[in-house]
């Protein structure tokens, strides 16, 4: 159900997302990318926001809220400590 709720939540963001772009550039502009930039775009949609979030999600469904919010934070507490011991 959790996985549902989700991929509903990401395609309206990703729907209100090209609203907004519509509404403030023409779309000609988009379409003028280049192929590489399109690439590289659909690759950072997937990699970055799509797979993290669905794998949250089934974290969540796996070991719960409290275990995943824990595991979560190993990624911030470990950038600070090594953007203090290597760039002091």
């Amino acid at each position: 159900m959790e996985l549902r709720l989700v991929g509903l939540a990401t395609t309206v963001a990703c729907l209100c997302v090209l609203a907004h772009y519509a509404a403030v550039r023409p779309v000609g502009a988009l379409l003028a990318a280049p192929e590489p930039v399109m690439w590289l775009a659909a690759l950072n949609a997937v990699a970055c926001t799509a797979v993290p979030v669905l794998v949250v999600m089934m974290a969540i469904e796996r070991i719960g809220p409290g275990m995943t919010a824990q595991a979560g934070m190993v990624g911030p507490l470990s950038t600070i400590v090594l953007g203090v011991l290597l760039l002091g």
